[in-house]
C-alpha cells in the first residue's frame, strides 16, 4: 500500500469516527412514507429520462430500501418496498424556478387537471432538464445546495395539518460540485437516492422550518443522506445493471451503507 493510501484510509477512519460521535438521528414522531409510490416529474426535454425510469423502477424494491427498511421502521410506520408508478414530461416556463413561488403552485395546478394524484405513500421527483435551476429559500441549485426534498398542501388555504401533506424532492442536472462521478448520470442516480430516501423518513422536511412532527433527522435537521453525503455505493439489479447510489447513514450499524451487512455463517 502506498503512503497515499495509507494516508486516505487513516482520514476515511477518522471522518467516520467523528461522524459517528456527533449523529444522533432521532424521530420526531411525524409521518413516514410505508410504500412509495413514485411519481416522476420530468420538467423539459430531459437527457437522462429514459434511464432514470429504469433506475426509478430498480430503487424503491433495491438493498437499500431493505436497509432504511430495517433501521427506520417505527411501530406505526412499517417501511416497505415500493414501486415506480407514474410519469410525465412537464413543458419549460421558466428557466429560474423558486420553490414557493413557482414550484408549488406548479405541482398544485397539477392535481385538478389529474396529471398527478396523491396520497400517504405518494412521493413526487422533479427532475429538471439542464439550464433549468431552482431557488429555495435563499440556496440555489448547484451552488449552495444540490437538491432539497419538502411537503405543501394541496391547496394553500389549507392549515398544517388539517389533511395530507403532498411530499416531493427537487433534483437538477449539475455540471459541478454535487457528486464526485466523472460519469453524469452516476451523480444524479446517486443524488436522487439521496432525496428519495430522505423523503421516505423524513417527509415533512426541516426541523427548523416545521410547526407539524417531523420524521427521522438530528437536532441541526441532518439526515440519513445529509450524514453520508456524496459517499458513493454501487447496487446490482436482477438484470445485472450496475447503478450509482448515495450511501445513507445505518442507524443500527452506526456508519455510511449501500445495504444491509451480509452475515457470516458461525464457525
Amino acid at each position: 500500500m502506498t503512503l497515499a493510501a495509507v494516508v486516505w484510509a487513516v482520514v476515511s477512519l477518522i471522518t467516520q469516527a467523528v461522524v459517528a460521535r456527533n449523529t444522533s438521528v432521532q424521530y420526531f414522531g411525524g409521518p413516514l412514507v410505508q410504500r412509495a409510490q413514485v411519481t416522476a416529474l420530468f420538467y423539459g426535454d430531459h437527457p437522462y429520462q429514459e434511464r432514470m425510469l429504469d433506475f426509478l423502477n430498480f430503487l424503491p424494491q433495491s438493498p437499500l430500501m431493505d436497509l432504511v427498511a430495517a433501521d427506520y421502521s417505527t411501530d406505526a410506520y412499517h417501511l416497505v418496498h415500493g414501486a415506480l408508478s407514474n410519469h410525465t414530461t412537464l413543458p419549460i416556463e421558466k428557466l429560474d424556478l423558486d420553490d414557493e413561488m413557482d414550484l408549488q403552485p406548479l405541482l398544485r395546478s397539477l392535481l385538478p387537471k389529474r396529471t398527478i394524484s396523491y396520497s400517504s405513500n405518494a412521493v413526487f421527483l422533479i427532475f429538471l432538464s439542464p439550464g433549468v435551476s431552482f431557488t429555495h429559500g435563499k440556496s440555489h441549485s448547484c451552488l449552495d445546495i444540490c437538491a432539497y426534498h419538502n411537503s405543501l398542501e394541496p391547496t394553500p388555504d389549507i392549515e398544517n395539518n388539517s389533511s395530507q401533506r403532498l411530499y416531493y424532492a427537487v433534483i437538477p442536472i449539475c455540471n459541478t460540485g454535487c457528486g464526485k462521478s466523472a460519469n453524469a448520470f452516476d451523480n444524479l442516480s446517486a443524488l436522487t437516492s439521496h432525496e428519495f430516501f430522505e423523503t421516505i423518513v423524513n417527509p415533512e422536511g426541516s426541523l427548523a422550518f416545521m410547526d407539524s412532527p417531523v420524521g427521522w433527522t438530528s437536532q441541526t435537521s441532518e439526515e440519513i443522506g445529509d450524514l453520508c453525503n456524496m459517499n458513493h455505493g454501487s447496487l446490482s439489479d436482477k438484470f445485472r445493471n450496475l447503478w450509482t447510489v448515495q450511501k445513507l447513514w445505518s442507524r443500527s450499524h452506526n456508519k455510511c451503507l449501500s445495504h444491509l451487512p451480509i452475515l457470516k455463517p458461525a464457525d
